[in-house]
């Protein structure tokens, strides 16, 4: 508990939300180099296949964080981090790999709410990056 925690204050994010955030750009940069490498394979149907299924178990994936993680009990600096690295994941989902539009609804929404998430934390912002290293703004 106590790591989870000393982690937290030091970055102000949860570990689990980088955690799939680190799988989706992964996939990302897999899915670009499997274009890259290996055009000829790309539009494969069990390529596309593996990755829809990849792509769906990280949308589930990241819903079930946030459903799990709706009432939690955390700082207002982990719950902003965590919040904007979950809504910037979801956009590169749906918009990165899933090919929504911009216009896409849900696309939207993600990127109101890290606005929202910057308007809250305010000025504050650049205090949350160097907080962790012990500096003051003053």
């Amino acid at each position: 508990m106590r790591q989870r925690e000393e982690f937290e204050n030091t970055t102000g994010f949860r570990r689990s939300i980088l955690q799939i955030s680190r799988q989706v750009i992964r996939l990302a940069a897999d899915m670009i180099v499997q274009i890259r490498m290996r055009p000829s394979e790309h539009g494969s149907t069990q390529l596309e296949d593996m990755n829809a299924i990849k792509i769906t178990d990280s949308l589930a994936a990241l819903e079930r964080w946030r459903e799990e993680h709706a009432y939690a009990t955390w700082t207002e600096r982990t719950r902003i981090g965590s919040m904007a690295v979950w809504n910037a994941t979801h956009i590169i989902l749906r918009y990165g790999l899933l090919d929504a539009p911009v216009e896409d609804p849900s696309v939207q929404a993600a990127a109101m709410d890290i606005l929202d998430l910057c308007i809250q934390a305010g000025d504050k912002i650049e205090y949350l990056n160097w907080v962790s290293d012990g500096v003051t703004l003053g």
